[in-house]
């Protein structure tokens, strides 16, 4: 029986591709890259003053309400609770927040008040708005700002 050439190479190649399609895959994105613009972060100050802010402090620096501590939502406190995926703040706010009315805050909303805390924690806006989807920016990473 006569064997075929190259019968034995195509897992070999099949594996081949697969490695270089994962190295091609775009790398994510971090809250530093640019990811919501100043438009975004302005609407989401209004926001952030209306809803967030008689918990959190005008200047997001966090206090006591009715026994409970609400965050500092600004400088290394912030960077360090939300590591990560942006995805995860973004459910927080769209989820639980308020805490006196959970849910209440409409994924619009949730992505410009995530833009002015971007903004409060000095990353810089970019072209694109950050996008009232959960799903979307599970793909941003909070992180330490890059040296």
């Amino acid at each position: 029986m006569k064997r075929r050439p190259g019968r034995r190479t195509w897992p070999y190649i099949t594996v081949s591709v697969l490695a270089l399609a994962a190295a091609a895959q775009a790398p994510k994105k971090t809250i530093w890259d640019g990811v919501y613009t100043k438009e975004q972060a302005q609407r989401g100050r209004a926001t952030y003053t209306e809803t967030c802010s008689y918990c959190h402090g005008s200047g997001l620096t966090g206090g006591e309400v009715a026994g409970e501590l609400a965050p500092d939502l600004k400088g290394v406190y912030f960077i360090l609770r939300w590591n990560g995926s942006l995805s995860d703040l973004f459910i927080k706010i769209d989820d639980y927040m308020p805490k006196d009315d959970p849910g209440s805050v409409s994924s619009e909303d949730t992505a410009d008040i995530i833009a002015y805390l971007l903004q409060s924690n000095q990353a810089q806006a970019g072209e694109s708005e950050i996008p009232p989807d959960r799903e979307k920016v599970k793909d941003i990473l909070v992180t330490k700002k890059p040296n």
